[in-house]
């Protein structure tokens, strides 16, 4: 039999020390960095190059609770959960409405599959939202704060400026009053508080009691929360007893080289919860069917050993092309597809292509 002390941030192990010895043999990975830890004299001299999940003390993050509880069932040994964390005093109730918003279906089954997570017997509302792009992240965000009756306070953690923005549009449509922001030198702390994850790792000593008080922490683009910058910020959201991590991608590979960063990810978001793809959104009605349509461009240009040269003629440079380019964008135009977006590859075909659309199609 062994026992599992859980806290918000780290749970610790103790019992049959057989059992713990399987344990730390199966939660542990070399390094993939170990040779040369070991070359520039940063690792200990009985050190063995491998990364160890559980510690010799038994203690290992949170996130890793559902995996460790489930080898341990694997292994068909009891195990005895003692929960040490505060929780809160609310059961939370996932709202229809957000603002205007009626909620779609999949959005509160995903954050149902969070915050009703099981493991063991307790309460565990840590893990991630695979989420494809149009799901309606910033609503999902919001239900889950509204859930607990605006009495918890949540941490939304952004890496993007743009989104920064697109977030600071629409939280407020969302959550009303209790909306806050954080970047650069714009500091409003608030019940549901977005932040620039850059300024607050580069501003942690000042904001480090800040974090500490918000018991929902959630992050999009969680698969890069891994990096320096992000487990900065992380690692100081001591009291967030409800951590869930937002991506399209995240955990997506299963290389062997891969499989540490995913761990890593795993210690603090805990495992995928809920998904829903793309065909998915498709499918149910929220997101448009996508049509491709590739036209042949220049195929008789041959300028031999010379790529740059073949490119810019029957690219860049090439009259027939840029005729075809509008041509197309008439035909769009017509149909009233606007806006539409012109990719080119180099500077100067960009602005090779402005000057002709305007040309032939005028400012607009």
């Amino acid at each position: 039999m062994v026992t599992i002390e859980v806290n918000n941030a780290k749970c610790k192990i103790t019992g049959d020390i057989k059992v713990i010895n399987q344990l730390d043999k199966a939660f542990s990975v070399k390094h993939p960095n170990a040779y040369f830890i070991r070359v520039k004299g940063f690792a200990q001299d009985n050190w063995d190059g491998k990364i160890h999940y559980i510690t010799e003390h038994g203690y290992f993050k949170t996130g890793l609770l559902t995996q460790i509880y489930n080898h341990l069932v694997k292994l068909k040994v009891k195990v005895k959960i003692v929960d040490h964390r505060l929780g809160f005093d609310i059961t939370p109730k996932i709202p229809k409405k957000i603002g205007n918003l009626d909620e779609r279906g999949y959005q509160f089954d995903a954050v149902k599959a969070v915050l009703e997570n099981n493991i063991g017997g307790i309460n565990l509302p840590i893990g991630t939202i695979n989420a494809a792009t149009n799901a309606g992240k910033t609503t999902i965000m919001a239900m889950v704060y509204l859930a607990y009756k605006r009495k918890i306070p949540a941490l939304i953690l952004i890496n993007d400026g743009d989104l920064f923005e697109q977030f600071k549009k629409e939280i407020p449509e969302l959550v009303g009053d209790d909306f806050g922001y954080v970047r650069g030198k714009d500091a409003k702390w608030n019940k549901f508080t977005i932040c620039m994850v850059q300024t607050v790792s580069q501003k942690i000593s000042l904001y480090k009691h800040k974090l500490q008080q918000y018991g929902i922490v959630m992050v999009d683009e969680a698969d890069l929360g891994d990096n320096k910058t992000y487990k900065t910020v992380l690692q100081n959201c001591s009291n967030a007893n409800v951590r869930i991590g937002l991506s399209g991608t995240i955990y997506l590979s299963k290389l062997k080289k891969d499989f540490v960063k995913n761990q890593n990810l795993h210690s603090f978001f805990g495992e995928e919860l809920f998904k829903i793809t793309k065909l998915e959104m498709k499918e149910k009605g929220h997101s448009a069917e996508v049509v491709v349509r590739m036209f042949r461009g220049s195929e008789k240009i041959g300028i031999k050993g010379d790529w740059k040269a073949e490119y810019d003629k029957g690219i860049t440079y090439n009259e027939d092309r840029a005729m075809l380019c509008v041509e197309r964008m008439k035909a769009n135009i017509k149909l009233k597809r606007l806006p539409a977006l012109v990719i080119c590859q180099f500077h100067n075909h960009v602005e090779l292509m402005e000057k002709v659309f305007q040309i032939e199609l005028g400012k607009k």
